[in-house]
């Protein structure tokens, strides 16, 4: 009863405070004719108003955005729990945090939407979301464009899925005749988003039987939409360059390794989870199991691991392991990289239950890594990579052209990188000696 006179009371406080005070039912015009050139959509409204564009592709938009609720988005900046609660007029919003209090941060607040996201998403896109990934939700807002579109596309996922059973009603949906106040805004920015990231793979899921779509499907067909709209939002890429040429020659050259061993790992795990049917230590411990690939000069940098409960297993155990379902001796590849910076220089292999992770670290923003800071990219494999994970299937990152790429790439060093793989290609052995 607490809770639900609490939530009454932010609904009174929501209607004379609104949260998206910065875009005035007024100035709507002004914020429908911004855009169009900002986010440069003229030709792909154009483009839409003369059929050009699959209809049914907008009747799938509409869809899932449609069955599109809100739940990440009030869940940024390392906040966890926070749940949203909606007024019974589909506008005002209140969201509060597991203890029951208020969320009033600045950034997850609860906000006043002009538009009811069920029987108008695609004006409750352009004209509630679409502002708050431009500016966030208040200037107290620290969170990024692109921390807000991974927020958004993360709330995605449960649309689509949503969408995917529903899509029987795609028939219903309207196929022309958008209207040019937030209707035909909202279809071009989602439309040119998929085209930026050259991919149909979202469309193409409602082609399908809806038990046939696998995991990995929804995961590339999010991070399809997540890379179109920061390509549509962030007007230029993040650029990185170092000071120090011949620091960033050594790192582009040790990438191309790492990336070579993180395939050679990869499929080494595959081999042996087909002869034992299940993954190197997976089921002896309750916690979480971590091995770190690191050599006698690397291996200092490994003592501050995570802060909850997991147990680390000795390298020797988990190469030993290996060789002993596989049935012969393995090559060992450490990092390149000896001296520790500002991100690890040692692989993880981290099993938990029936989930495994294992890791590498690398300099580059590639499209298949998930950025940790400044030069500190992670590149993981997983066999259960999801959106929010940022995980990558190994069968399908391997085959992707994007890693194929990465790995015909020409090491210019190549005589310094081979010298330091031999070195260390049994270590565990010298160890025994």
């Amino acid at each position: 009863m607490k809770l639900k006179i609490l939530v009454f009371s932010c609904f009174l406080v929501l209607t004379t405070t609104p949260a998206h005070a910065y875009t005035d039912p007024k100035d709507m015009k002004q914020l429908v004719d911004k855009p169009e050139k900002h986010l440069n959509l003229e030709k792909t409204i154009r483009r839409i108003k003369k059929g050009d564009i699959n209809s049914r592709k907008l009747q799938i938009i509409y869809l899932i955005l449609q069955n599109t609720s809100e739940h990440y988005i009030h869940n940024l900046n390392g906040a966890t729990g926070n749940k949203v609660y909606f007024h019974v007029d589909g506008h005002l919003e209140a969201v509060y945090d597991p203890n029951g209090n208020l969320v009033q941060d600045g950034i997850n607040d609860g906000s006043n939407n002009y538009y009811d996201r069920k029987k108008e998403p695609l004006k409750h896109f352009f004209f509630d979301t679409h502002p708050w990934i431009l500016w966030g939700a208040s200037e107290k807002d620290v969170t990024s464009q692109r921390e807000r579109i991974f927020g958004f596309v993360s709330d995605i996922e449960l649309g689509l899925l949503a969408a995917l059973q529903s899509q029987g009603s795609l028939n219903h949906i309207q196929k022309d005749n958008w209207d040019r106040l937030g209707q035909i805004q909202a279809l071009a920015i989602i439309c040119l988003a998929l085209e930026k990231a050259n991919s149909d793979i979202l469309y193409s899921l409602f082609d399908k039987d809806t038990s046939r779509i696998s995991r990995s499907e929804i995961t590339q067909s999010l991070r399809a939409l997540e890379s179109g709209l920061n390509k549509v939002y962030l007007s230029e890429e993040e650029t990185e360059s170092h000071p120090d040429k011949a620091f960033s020659a050594f790192h582009k050259d040790a990438d191309i390794i790492k990336l070579k061993h993180l395939k050679y790992y990869g499929e080494l795990l595959d081999k042996y989870h087909s002869i034992k049917g299940k993954y190197p230590f997976q089921g002896k411990k309750d916690n979480p199991i971590y091995v770190h690939i690191a050599n006698d000069l690397q291996k200092y940098t490994t003592k501050d691991g995570p802060k909850y409960p997991h147990t680390v297993i000795p390298l020797t155990e988990f190469v030993t392991e290996i060789e002993s379902v596989l049935g012969h001796e393995i090559a060992e590849y450490y990092d390149p990289q000896y001296v520790g910076d500002y991100k690890p220089n040692f692989y993880i292999y981290m099993i938990y239950r029936d989930v495994f992770f294992f890791s590498i670290h690398v300099h580059q923003p590639f499209s298949f890594a998930k950025k940790v800071s400044a030069f500190y990219y992670k590149v993981e494999i997983s066999n259960c990579a999801t959106f929010r994970n940022r995980a990558n299937a190994p069968q399908i990152l391997f085959r992707s052209p994007e890693f194929e790429q990465e790995l015909k790439k020409k090491i210019q060093k190549e005589g310094f990188f081979k010298e330091r793989e031999e070195k260390y290609i049994h270590f565990t052995k010298q160890l025994e000696k």
